[in-house]
């Protein structure tokens, strides 16, 4: 028999630099907020968003809130070239970047040289915010916590990966919605 439970029991969806944390039901709201808010931005359901960002709970909730407003995401190694970011964004034609740090102002040495379209929408994680640059914090704040009026089809786009072009260009690999969702088993089962 277990012990009596004084407090309720909260399962941890996603533990980040200590002192933050999110249950799953706090983990639900703000990937909803994170796939409204694009949705809100003018990205539409198949569209691609790239993230060019350290391990972070933003990057984390972007991944997951790309998925529910059926937005493909394009996460980017942070550690390639400038030219590949440039060719990588410009073959998946994302519509919009989530970057940290240093890596917003390689985005922006990217589009001063014309290497990237200039209408990128350009959302800043833990950076200075610029006039170009949307904060994230402030680009979710207001953003409807409730499941993204979207519905996403299991053959739907969910990410591309690319390779590390070690026998050529790298080559994007389109994931589906239903492809990810079996990975995602297979990890449980595991």
């Amino acid at each position: 028999m277990l012990p009596p439970v004084s407090e309720p029991v909260v399962a941890v969806a996603q533990v980040k630099e200590g002192d933050r944390v999110l249950d799953w039901r706090g983990f639900d709201a703000a990937t909803n907020r994170v796939g409204n808010a694009l949705l809100a931005a003018g990205l539409a359901p198949g569209e691609r968003v790239a993230v060019l960002a350290g391990s972070s709970m933003e990057m984390l909730l972007v991944l997951f809130g790309c998925g529910k407003a059926g937005l493909s995401v394009v996460p980017l190694n942070i550690s390639i070239t400038d030219a590949a970011v440039a060719g990588m964004l410009d073959d998946c034609g994302a519509r919009a970047i989530v970057a940290s740090g240093a890596h917003c102002a390689r985005i922006d040495g990217l589009l001063a040289t014309g290497r990237l379209p200039a209408g990128l929408l350009r959302i800043a994680i833990a950076a200075p915010a610029t006039p170009a640059w949307r904060d994230f914090d402030a680009f979710l704040a207001g953003a409807d916590p409730t499941r993204p009026p979207v519905r996403v089809s299991g053959a739907g786009e969910c990410n591309i990966i690319y390779s590390s072009g070690t026998t050529a260009l790298p080559k994007g690999i389109v994931h589906s919605q239903r492809c990810r969702a079996y990975w995602g088993m297979d990890m449980a089962l595991a």
